[in-house]
């Protein structure tokens, strides 16, 4: 098989999951660019020297004070306590025919919807042997809600193998 089929094979599984998962859609972000800086993601397009620690901490304030006031999730309008249970996600997307990653939004989301949308916690969390049956199902229900699988719920088994 040439690159271009591998390609063209990867940009239909992309559509595919795009498809399956319209509002929760497990994302890949590129190495680096994770929330581990005061919830911006973003803050990784900084260097690391002096001036860009500066550069940093005023994104991450100005991301604080855009926090500021709200009390639901962005993409599933789920209402929270208080915005410190907000967490500033990155979304992105990738272009296989140039191997690049390409920042396509960003959004304020509930902690349980940024779990959903990193494929590594939600495998760490699933494969953890202390995880309570209830709090996967409640994961997974959320997750098939979202993303218009509603029928799947009635059935938390099925909920939780999609």
């Amino acid at each position: 098989m040439d690159s271009k089929e591998l390609v063209g094979q990867l940009d239909e599984m992309l559509a595919e999951l795009r498809a399956l998962c319209p509002a929760i859609c497990p994302s890949v972000v590129p190495a680096g660019y994770d929330d581990r800086f005061k919830g911006t993601a973003l803050a990784a397009l900084y260097g690391k020297g002096g001036a860009e620690k500066a550069e940093r901490a005023a994104l991450a304030d100005v991301l604080e004070r855009a926090r500021r006031g709200r009390t639901e999730c962005q993409l599933t309008g789920q209402a929270v306590a208080s915005e410190s249970q907000l967490r500033f996600v990155s979304f992105w997307d990738l272009e296989p025919t140039t191997g690049a990653m390409k920042l396509r939004d960003c959004a304020f989301v509930s902690l349980e919807t940024a779990l959903l949308l990193d494929p590594l916690l939600m495998m760490e969390r699933f494969a953890a042997p202390e995880t309570e049956a209830a709090e996967l199902g409640g994961l997974a229900s959320r997750f098939c809600m979202a993303n218009g699988r509603e029928e799947l719920c009635a059935k938390p088994a099925r909920a939780l193998e999609w």
